[in-house]
């Protein structure tokens, strides 16, 4: 059989764990609800005390929310389910107290003599979350784990036996998992809607922008090569995955600002679902430190929420049009800095533009994805003929 890959049991219950430091009941039910359906996983695994205690966390967070009493009573009651000895619970907890002058591990549950703690300095096993990284859950859902043998193999092996249906199940589980945590805290429109918001918003603001065809040289200062329509350069750029960055150039006025509008504008013509790659304007100096996580501030910055944005970046490609470099303000290469098409970050080309009386000697290395001698394929530029020097209308 093929090999069958899912969320492993404790990597699930730390996301339930943030779920519960984020006062979320319905988000960590829910997950809890997918661990409670791979039992039989989570008792191989060891985790019986852990599903147990953070039934019963989930159920003090419910009653001291005032949620649905038969909420509270169902999650003490599978608390107890999972071996939950409230006595023991309370018991250790004040040992520890004792014996550490500090706080106990386990969060005010009612009792007078338990001392609660904030979620953020719970100890946990395994991948753990900080309670201010409002993207890292996603890597935690999806890091590969290692996987467990229904046939009591190592856990060092792959299952080679696995049933079908337990494949189907552990594949679904995780995707259930994943939508969970996708949605989790919307309160607006999902994350597809949302672009399409996007898309109108956009095609309206730009009305009917049009740009003179331009002419390009390949690069800057290639005086004898022959020149191109930029637009055709552009085109095929985008249709060649290899490439990753093209580099727009040209004296001030020649339009390069003009010419990434009407790029942006054609781009969303073209877009009709979420196979789509998203295109995702950027005027650089508009953003704070564009060169750590631009994308996501420019996807704040348009209305999407955290959650939409964890899963744009789990699911989506983009074409990124940056335009306005300026080396007296951006001294990174936003590409390398943004780690850009690296595994668990953002996929995407980028358009870039730059006045080329911003361009040094040694500009190549501000704007390459890779090694400029040795990656030559991953990068492309073009150089607008000014009209000055010609250029014509077509």
């Amino acid at each position: 059989m093929g090999n069958c890959t899912s969320l492993s049991i404790e990597d699930a219950l730390n996301i339930v764990d943030d779920y519960l430091k984020a006062n979320d009941c319905d988000s960590a039910a829910t997950a809890l609800a997918q661990v409670e359906e791979n039992s039989e996983r989570a008792l191989k695994e060891g985790l019986k005390k852990r599903i147990a205690s953070t039934y019963h966390d989930l159920g003090n967070l419910q009653k001291r929310l005032a949620r649905p009493q038969n909420e509270v009573d169902s999650s003490f009651e599978l608390a107890k389910k999972w071996g939950f000895n409230d006595t023991e619970e309370t018991t250790q907890a004040l040992s520890s107290h004792t014996t550490t002058s500090g706080p106990s591990e386990r969060e005010d549950n009612g009792s007078p003599n338990t001392v609660p703690i904030p979620p953020e300095e719970r100890p946990s096993t395994g991948t753990t979350l900080p309670a201010t990284d409002t993207l890292a859950m996603e890597d935690a859902l999806h890091e590969p784990n290692i996987e467990m043998d229904i046939k009591n193999q190592s856990p060092h092996q792959k299952p080679q036996d696995a049933e079908p249906n337990q494949c189907l199940q552990e594949v679904a589980s995780q995707e259930l998992t994943s939508s969970i945590l996708s949605n989790h805290g919307q309160d607006g429109p999902g994350t597809e809607t949302r672009v399409g918001e996007l898309k109108t918003d956009r095609l309206t603001y730009h009305g009917h922008v049009e740009s003179t065809p331009l002419q390009a040289k390949p690069r800057l200062g290639a005086a004898d090569d022959p020149e191109r329509l930029l637009t055709e350069m552009v085109e095929e750029f985008l249709r060649d995955p290899q490439k990753k960055v093209f580099l727009l150039t040209g004296a001030p006025g020649a339009g390069k600002s003009a010419f990434c509008r009407s790029l942006e504008l054609r781009l969303w013509h073209k877009y009709e679902s979420e196979e789509d790659r998203i295109p995702l304007f950027i005027n650089l100096p508009n953003i704070n430190e564009p060169q750590d996580d631009m994308i996501a501030k420019r996807l704040r910055d348009v209305g999407f929420t955290d959650p939409q944005i964890r899963e744009l970046k789990q699911y989506r490609k983009f074409v990124l049009i940056c335009d306005g470099y300026d080396k007296n303000i951006h001294s990174k290469n936003l590409y390398t800095s943004n780690r850009l098409n690296q595994p668990k970050e953002w996929k995407a080309q980028m358009v870039i533009s730059c006045c080329s009386s911003h361009l040094e000697d040694n500009y190549l290395n501000r704007f390459h994805p890779g090694d400029p001698e040795t990656d030559p394929s991953l990068f492309q530029e073009a150089a607008i003929i000014s009209f000055a020097s010609g250029q014509q209308s077509q």
